[in-house]
């Protein structure tokens, strides 16, 4: 049950990153400097960067440097499809997110977030990056997280994947162990399944032929 612990505790570092996708699109596009550096990108469209300076809101409020945002061909000035967005120095010290690129439908509802860490954080909290999925409402589905060469080595955790409600709550907790680890214990997989308050009500383990078997 220790393994399996260490994997619930690991999941917890860095959830409060994903907040920094939640930046108002319509804003990323009103920085003090923009430059188009494409005419015509892979989505059909422009891709604009826009630069905020230290006086700007974006920069001030939100810790953003600089956004770039890939257009589509929909009629101009076309509806964003991805965001790259680059942090401050300041805003990168605080949280350790370096950059998050933001992807969208074609009515411009966020459908995934990248987010990456500096390499300092990545050595403090073992996490290199975060992947969220939403639902058609732009309601957090789940968060995939992946960890650095060093954190795998030492918790055998490869990655984790929690899944959320309808209320964006964390509902089930997937975590996926190394071949290495695996050889050790057998232990390749576990499901936790969360109860409303948040509190693990059951837990399922999985060798790597997909049999269960007792949590070590």
């Amino acid at each position: 049950m220790k393994k399996y612990l260490c994997a619930l505790f690991i999941l917890f570092v860095g959830i409060s990153a994903i907040q920094c996708s939640s930046i108002d699109q319509s804003k990323y596009a009103s920085g003090r400097t923009r430059n188009v550096i494409s005419e015509k990108n892979e989505y059909g469209g422009k891709t604009i960067a826009s630069t905020n300076s230290p006086e700007d809101e974006m920069y001030i409020k939100n810790g953003v440097l600089k956004a770039v945002i890939y257009y589509d061909s929909s009629p101009q000035p076309g509806k964003v499809a991805k965001s790259e967005t680059f942090f401050t120095d300041k805003s990168t010290r605080e949280d350790g997110v370096s950059k998050s690129i933001d992807y969208f439908d074609s009515n411009e509802k966020r459908i995934k977030a990248e987010i990456f860490y500096t390499e300092e954080s990545a050595r403090k909290d073992g996490v290199s990056k975060l992947i969220a999925y939403y639902d058609r409402n732009e309601k957090m589905a789940k968060i995939e997280s992946f960890f650095t060469d060093e954190s795998t080595r030492k918790d055998g955790v490869l990655k984790l994947i929690r899944y959320y409600n309808s209320n964006e709550k964390m509902a089930k907790i997937e975590s996926f162990y190394t071949e290495e680890s695996a050889r050790k214990d057998g232990l390749f997989k576990s499901i936790a399944n969360l109860d409303n308050n948040g509190k693990v009500a059951q837990t399922f383990c999985y060798d790597r032929n997909g049999k269960e078997m007792r949590c070590p």
